[in-house]
């Protein structure tokens, strides 16, 4: 099962085949861990329903890629909870305090913190200092948070193509000013360099552009001396 494969038409089969798609990933938790990814899956899928997004895929989509991202460095379940979680108090009616009855106070937490997060604009070089001091002091709390948000950053990235120009490249910007410096300092070159590749285009169209043409020129170049 490919994330492109999820049904885009059926919410019902589309939430299965995502459960599907995250099963294989989480198979180094043990089992009462499993359980916790499990039951913030299918409450994240309650909370958010046919809700779709810009690009027009069912929401439950962004949550599940974002999640995978963070199998990919074996975080703990707490974490990967949070992060199914994190987009449920601010975009639907179950709130922090509902989530409370069946979750810890630890993923409380850290879906806590990425709602702060959610809050931080970019806004020129200006308040550069500030969003970076902002993102620290959610560093020095729980680094997880951190995690979170990267992974959340990266997915939101691949869809820009569905937002208004102008919002696209704001959202490339504060991308590459803001979170991956953040990757950079803690080391993360997966998310340091994913987050740069998607946000460059929008940033520097005509330098991406002119890169692109390079590129398939040497690629036809190639294959012309292949061919000969």
């Amino acid at each position: 099962m490919n994330i492109k494969n999820i049904d885009p038409n059926n919410y019902q089969l589309a939430a299965s085949q995502l459960w599907q798609l995250l099963v294989p990933n989480i198979q180094y938790l043990i089992t009462q861990e499993k359980e916790t990814v499990e039951l913030a899956f299918f409450q994240m899928v309650d909370a958010h329903l046919d809700q779709r997004r810009k690009s027009g895929e069912f929401y439950i989509v962004h949550p599940v890629c974002a999640c995978l991202y963070l199998t990919r460095m074996k975080l703990d379940s707490d974490t990967l909870a949070a992060c199914l979680l994190h987009d449920v108090p601010e975009d639907t009616k179950v709130s922090l305090k509902d989530l409370e009855q069946n979750f810890t106070k630890e993923v409380i937490f850290l879906i806590s913190g990425i709602t702060k997060l959610g809050k931080l604009k970019y806004q020129g070089e200006d308040r550069y200092a500030e969003n970076l001091r902002k993102m620290f002091v959610a560093m020095s709390r729980d680094l997880r948070v951190i995690f979170i948000k990267l992974a959340d950053r990266l997915h939101n990235l691949t869809t820009l193509e569905h937002l208004p120009a102008h919002k696209a490249q704001r959202i490339a910007m504060e991308s590459l000013e803001i979170y991956v410096p953040i990757a950079q300092r803690l080391g993360i070159n997966f998310f340091k360099g994913e987050i740069e590749d998607a946000a460059f285009p929008y940033v520097y169209p005509d330098k991406y552009n002119e890169f692109r043409l390079i590129s398939e020129v040497e690629i036809n170049k190639d294959k012309s001396k292949l061919n000969q």
